[in-house]
This record gives structure tokens, C-alpha cells and sequence, in this order.
């Protein structure tokens, strides 16, 4: 399991420059965006050093709503 590739650009149908007409200012995922998710971006390369490649539980796929047989 690897980290996925991060990027600030937005996707060509990304909404962001239109959330001043979408959200009011007091919308909670107007305020993530403005003065959270800056912060993470902000936090990525540290967080980057906490995480280890090639230890820790090994992945296993979901059986959400599956009998296990």
C-alpha cells in the first residue's frame, strides 16, 4: 500500500472557485475548505514522514454485506 499522488490543482469539473456562490459563508463544508483543508495541505509533508511503506497490517478487502462463504 503506497500513499496516492497529491496535488492542489483543481479538476477541469472541480467546483471550488464556485463554492462563494454555492455555500453560504457559515456552510460547514465552506468552512472545511477554507480553513481546514489548508491546514492538511499545509501538513502533508510532515504527515508524508509518519508513515511507513512497507510496515504495518497488511490490506484486506472489504466483505461489507457479504455472508463470507
Amino acid at each position: 500500500m503506497s500513499l496516492p499522488t497529491f496535488t492542489t490543482q483543481q479538476s477541469l469539473f472541480g467546483v471550488g472557485s464556485l463554492a462563494d456562490h454555492l455555500f453560504p459563508a457559515t456552510n460547514r463544508y465552506r468552512l472545511f475548505a477554507e480553513k481546514i483543508w489548508p491546514l492538511l495541505v499545509q501538513a502533508r509533508p510532515i504527515l508524508e514522514t509518519m508513515y511507513c511503506a512497507d510496515n504495518g497490517r497488511p490490506v484486506k478487502k472489504g466483505r461489507l454485506g457479504s455472508r463470507g462463504d
